[in-house]
Order: C-alpha cells, then structure tokens, then sequence
C-alpha cells in the first residue's frame, strides 16, 4: 500500500522505530523526508544513536546531513558514528604512503601521517571533507619540514610537526574537529 506514493510499510517501520526511542517524529515528518529522496530508515537510526550518545541532533539537521550525503560514500548515521567514536585517517597523497618533504639542507624525509578526526554534526553539511583534511595535513608537513633547518631536526622532534600542524587550525570549513595528529 502506499500513502501519497510513499511506501507505507517502511513509513511505519521508521515511525516504530522512532516511538520506541522516544523520538517525537511525525508521519508527515517521515512522508516528507522520503519524498525528498532522503533515506528514512537510516537519518532515525541516526537520531537513536545520537539520542542514544547524548548528542544534540535535531530531525532538520539529520534529513539535511542525509540529502547532503546522498550518492556518496558517506552517510548520515556513519556521520554521527564518528562523531560518537572518532576515525582514523591514513594520510596518503596520490596513493603513496608516504608524505615527502625536503628540509633546507636537502635532505628528503618522508612521513607517516594519522589523523584523528570527530564529525562535527553542526558543520557537517557544506564542508569539506575526509579528503581536504589529508590535503591540508599533507600540505603543513611538507611546509613544516622545508622550514626546518635540517633533517635532524625533524627526525629528533617529531612531535614538532603534530604541534606545527595542529596550530594552523586545519580543521576549519571541514566537517571534522581534528583531535590528534600522529607523525611517524
């Protein structure tokens, strides 16, 4: 059956689903999310396990989140998952696994680069994402380490560039707060 050319059972299944989460979503609220395109089932899913982590998550940012990700590999729950538990990114520029820097007495050092990264559910739509953070962190690296005096300076403190890089504010006009920056 379907109720304006929406499919009433999984309307029904969202709206269960919400009741039992004490979530306040209407019908309506569901039919018009659906109609948009939107993934019904997963933007509720979403707002339990945001209810659920005590994250403030409205329905409107959560549908907004969901259209937003649509056709991507992204998605309004694996938003607000890492926004519960932060992820991991392995900085990798064009494939290789190391990022490469030349110091001012020519000596080349290549990097291994971590970072550790929590959505930021109010910046989440519009930003830039995953990729523009690894270009960003690649970038200061490189910088970080052309203005070294020399390789021995960055192999001895690396913790310099985590501190250099994480300075600069990199996670800005990103869907992520940067937490951590593991050099090796």
């Amino acid at each position: 059956m379907r109720l304006r050319g929406v499919p009433v059972g999984l309307i029904v299944d969202a709206r269960v689903n919400a009741v039992k989460a004490s979530l306040p979503l209407t019908t309506d609220q569901l039919e018009a999310h659906y109609l948009a395109e939107g993934n019904v089932v997963q933007t509720v899913q979403a707002l339990i396990a945001a209810s659920k982590a005590n994250i403030e998550l409205s329905w409107d940012r959560a549908c907004a989140i969901d259209l937003a990700t649509r056709g991507t590999s992204k998605s309004v729950l694996e938003a607000v998952r890492t926004s519960i538990n932060p992820k991991i990114i392995d900085c990798m520029i064009e494939g290789r696994e190391t990022i490469d820097g030349v110091a001012k007495d020519g000596i080349q050092v290549k990097v291994r680069a971590r970072v550790t990264v929590r959505s930021n559910l109010d910046r989440y739509v519009g930003s830039a994402q995953e990729e523009t953070v690894i270009a960003r962190v690649g970038e200061s690296i490189v910088s970080t380490i052309g203005s070294s005096e020399n390789y021995k300076v960055v192999l001895e403190n690396p913790n310099s560039i985590t501190e250099k890089v994480l300075d600069r504010g990199l996670d800005q006009g990103t869907a992520f707060e940067i937490l951590s920056i593991d050099i090796a």
